[in-house]
């Protein structure tokens, strides 16, 4: 005769689920926790790798570097796949620093941090090496998750056949400098004020440089490039001088530079690196010089301001052709027998919330108005001057 099993009653259904609920919900909530912080963002990051004539780099190897404040961190390496694309996950700070009106968005938005990354490519079947610098900003990503895409050239070809080594192998050390550097440049006549104002949140793009080092021969075997640029995130809001009279001013800010060394897989060579770190304490103001000048000023599309105008704002924003408007010469010394390395970068580009160029205009001869100049340079080069209008 078959028995049959006794059917388990309502309430120890409730039980169990109970228990269950129990021993599941702390897991859920630590899996789901950090999605919910609202001071980190996370990023799925694609890279695409490809060749000088557009075609996918199949299987490269990537190293993928924070560039921080105390040299490269590596926070992601691997293979690409047969298509080129190797994709991770990496989580940034974003910690509201202000909120501000963005042009680009055409709204007042929050701001946030950007965080410099350095992608390092290299296809070991061709010999060639790719390399892209730039940010993820929070301020325009969807916040819990967002991607970020990348594309990165292989263009720089490396020597594969390795010559007899030198009886020393040896690769320069690291090194870092602080250094005076211009963000901002406007020059005004007789009854004109100018200066510019710097809100927490606002940021500065520094050019960076690169170039590779042979240990077995040791010496440089490319010249110096510019794969990109780093965005220093100011903490603090900086209103500067006025300008007036005939005189041109210059706005300085000291930023932190940092010289790297980073070996290259699959390889004898090393990636030198110089780049502007992103630090807690920026800006430091490192102060406002002013020369005369005569007056010349020319352009398009000029900001034209009416006689005794109270103070009109000009966004700060990127140049037309995307070129740099300053330029910071920098020089490490290394120390021992080493020489010192010297390199030029460029400042300024692209700033992202912009700052402001603030004009006030006095009196002056009936007629005459003041035209701004300095469309071409995003305005952080300006010359304002009196004509006749129209």
């Amino acid at each position: 005769m078959a028995v049959s099993k006794p059917k388990p009653d309502r309430v120890s259904i409730v039980i169990m689920l109970f228990l269950i609920l129990v021993l599941v919900l702390p897991l859920i909530y630590v899996a789901v926790k950090p999605l919910t912080d609202p001071n980190v963002q996370h990023v799925n990051i694609l890279i695409r790798v490809k060749t000088r004539n557009g075609a996918e780099a199949p299987y490269p190897i990537i190293q993928v570097f924070h560039l921080t404040d105390q040299g490269p961190s590596l926070i992601a390496k691997g293979s690409g796949g047969q298509n080129g694309i190797y994709a991770f996950w990496f989580s940034i700070p974003r910690v509201k620093m202000n909120r501000l009106y963005l042009p680009s968005l055409g709204r007042e938005a929050d701001v946030y941090p950007a965080t410099n990354i350095w992608i390092l490519a290299y296809d070991d079947k061709t010999g060639f090496l790719g390399s892209l610098t730039t940010a993820l900003d929070p301020t325009f990503m969807n916040w819990p998750i967002d991607t970020f895409s990348a594309e990165v050239v292989l263009e720089e070809p490396l020597e594969r056949e390795a010559p007899s080594p030198a009886s020393v192998l040896s690769v320069p050390p690291d090194s870092e400098t602080w250094k005076d550097t211009i963000v901002v440049e406007y020059a005004v006549w007789d009854q004109i004020w100018a200066y510019s104002e710097w809100p927490i949140g606002a940021k500065v793009d520094v050019e960076t440089k690169e170039r590779t080092w042979d240990p077995y021969l040791n010496m440089y075997v490319t010249d110096w490039c510019s794969p990109g640029s780093t965005v220093v995130t100011l903490d603090s809001g900086i209103g500067t001088p006025e300008c007036t009279g005939k005189l041109k001013g210059m706005v300085i800010f000291k930023f932190k530079y940092i010289l790297c060394h980073i070996s290259i897989p699959n390889t004898r060579f090393y990636r030198e690196k110089v780049y502007a770190a992103d630090t807690s304490m920026d800006p430091i103001y490192a102060g406002y010089s002013s020369s005369s000048w005569d007056g010349s000023a020319s352009g398009s599309d000029p900001y034209i301001t009416d006689q005794n105008y109270p103070w009109r704002s000009i966004p700060l924003t990127q140049r037309f052709d995307l070129a740099w408007t300053f330029s910071v010469g920098l020089s490490f010394n290394l120390g021992g027998n080493w020489p010192s390395v010297s390199v030029g970068l460029g400042v300024s580009r692209s700033s992202i919330p912009y700052a402001t160029l603030w004009i006030r205009t006095g009196t002056w001869t009936s007629g005459y108005k003041v035209y701004t100049y300095g469309r071409e340079h995003g305005f952080r080069k300006s010359f304002s001057v009196w004509k006749p209008y129209p």
